[in-house]
């Protein structure tokens, strides 16, 4: 038998966690635990001559969403953290057996075509604000890391109840609260960057 729950943060989408948990009955008494990590960078095309024109272009073609899913102005780190658990019979009460934490990072990254007849001036603008929301993106990951690491560790420390349904429900509040936080970290990282650059202008 399979339970699957999926538990969604209030500030969605900037992290989704689904929980799917595996019922087995087994012999084995040790819960292995994993936290697994991709990444992989995708790339949206903008073109323009000015600043004004470039911008104009990234609102067409930015994966922002215009409803304001997103806080980012640039770029996006698109996070997906999906918790798994293996549950186990021993006696009459049920144990977490195996957890597994993924995380899933897309990074949306503009190129600017016009960048190879851009001046050496336009250019270097260019590649240091792209590097600041390359940078800025890859802290999002950190924070996404940090807190699936914790899902992890609550999960593989989760005490054994008297069915696996109960079971289930306690580490879906758990894991759910902790996706509410990273959420709320990853607000917080946003409004530290916007301020910290404009006390920097």
């Amino acid at each position: 038998m399979i339970y699957k729950s999926i538990i969604r943060s209030s500030l969605a989408p900037l992290a989704v966690a689904t929980m799917t948990a595996v019922f087995a009955i087994t012999p084995t008494t040790k819960v292995h635990a994993a936290v697994l990590y991709e990444e992989k960078f995708e790339f949206f095309e903008v073109e323009g001559e000015t600043s004004e024109q470039i911008f104009k272009d990234f609102q067409k073609k930015s994966p922002i969403k215009a409803e304001g899913q997103y806080d980012a102005k640039l770029g996006v780190a698109d996070i997906k953290i999906t918790p798994e658990a293996e549950y186990e019979i021993r006696g009459k009460r049920c144990h977490v057996e195996n957890v597994r934490v993924i995380v899933d990072v897309v990074i949306h990254l503009p190129r600017w075509v016009n960048y190879p007849q851009a001046d050496n001036e336009n250019q270097q603008r260019w590649d240091k604000l792209f590097n600041n929301v390359k940078v800025h993106e890859i802290g999002h990951t950190e924070i996404a890391k940090d807190y699936a690491s914790r899902i992890e560790k609550r999960m593989r420390r989760q005490w054994a109840r008297s069915n696996c349904q109960s079971l289930e429900a306690t580490l879906g509040k758990a894991i759910g609260k902790l996706i509410a936080k990273h959420d709320t970290a990853q607000r917080k990282f946003d409004k530290r960057e916007i301020a910290r650059r404009f006390l920097e202008r």
